[in-house]
């Protein structure tokens, strides 16, 4: 589901502003990078594609898992090459539902931000542009940093607003707000936890993952149900002193991918209950594109969603498949 990326986006988007792009942009990027996402493991499940950038399971390119986790979860493969899922003027933060039509993300424009959501027919699709969701900005500020997740059924959506200012801090409110269908509004926003700005909800929705930015340490806060609030954030086994942000827990919980330093990594573990082990670089951001972010992967370990920069200013959510 959706988060930001870390503060070295900023070094690529001061880079994109002496070029002519958006100074307010470049200099919240500096803040906190992008993401959102993202990551829950809550992504659509999608068939594989062609390309062999990244070869995950076999050491050298990705997290060596040994094949499927459980049942169809296979996390082994080759992340094919990434390609454009959609383009606004700086989206972040993308939430993509189990069966991929429905995308929720956040955007940025002169300084503003907004939450938007987007609907394709089908998964050969691209998303078009979003359309806004003003009930759930009536509780941010127009110039709040924003961050959001969604649910496997597109239906339940989790975000956070926060001045720029307070991007560091671990204490952010994260709202729950739901609807019946994808034609009416949300419900009234509650709120279920207080969590750092990269909060990422699991699939099942009971344990959320972030890091505060420029923290050492990831975070897990779990629930009991979907009536619960989250209890207080506790350190994930093993990640100290990793510098991650925006983390997402793979399915099967033997891989985390995060965001640091403007590019994509990943650990993983043997065992659930187990510390990861060390972090590995993934190459999978594309050429033309300066850093990216806030990387997201599908309910069945297929597809990993992220976010990629423009040297002229701006990004895209991009998607690569294995």
């Amino acid at each position: 589901m959706g988060r930001w990326s870390d503060g070295f986006v900023g070094v690529a988007l001061s880079v994109a502003t002496a070029c002519g792009g958006n100074s307010e942009e470049a200099g919240r990027e500096t803040r906190e990078g992008t993401g959102g996402s993202n990551g829950s493991g809550g992504l659509g499940a999608t068939g594989g594609s062609g390309g062999s950038d990244v070869t995950v399971g076999a050491g050298g390119g990705g997290p060596s898992t040994g094949g499927a986790l459980s049942g169809e979860i296979d996390c082994s493969g080759t992340f094919g090459p990434a390609e454009v899922l959609l383009e606004d003027t700086l989206p972040f933060s993308p939430a993509l539902s189990e069966d991929g039509l429905v995308l929720y993300y956040a955007n940025g424009e002169n300084g503003n931000e907004d939450f938007k959501f987007s609907v394709r027919a089908n998964q050969d699709q691209t998303f078009p542009v979003g359309t806004p969701l003003p009930e759930l900005d009536a509780l941010c500020d127009v110039y709040d940093d924003r961050t959001i997740d969604a649910s496997l059924d597109g239906l339940r959506v989790y975000f956070s607003c926060y001045p720029p200012a307070e991007v560091g801090h671990t204490d952010h409110p994260l709202f729950m707000a739901e609807r019946p269908d994808l034609e009416s509004d949300f419900d009234t926003p509650v709120q279920v936890a207080s969590f750092p700005s990269s909060a990422s909800v699991s699939a099942d929705e009971l344990s959320v993952y972030g890091a505060a930015f420029g923290a050492s340490t990831t975070l897990v806060s779990t629930r009991a149900s979907l009536d619960d609030s989250f209890g207080p954030p506790m350190p994930l086994l093993g990640l100290d002193g990793r510098g991650f942000f925006a983390p997402v827990m793979a399915p099967g919980e033997l891989e985390i991918y995060a965001a640091s330093s403007g590019f994509i990594y990943y650990a993983s573990r043997t065992d659930p209950t187990a510390d990861f082990g060390e972090t590995q670089p993934l190459d999978i951001i594309p050429a033309g594109y300066t850093s990216g972010g806030s990387p997201e992967i599908s309910s069945d370990c297929r597809q990993l969603l992220f976010i990629a920069f423009l040297p002229e200013g701006g990004g895209h959510i991009l998607t690569a498949t294995r």
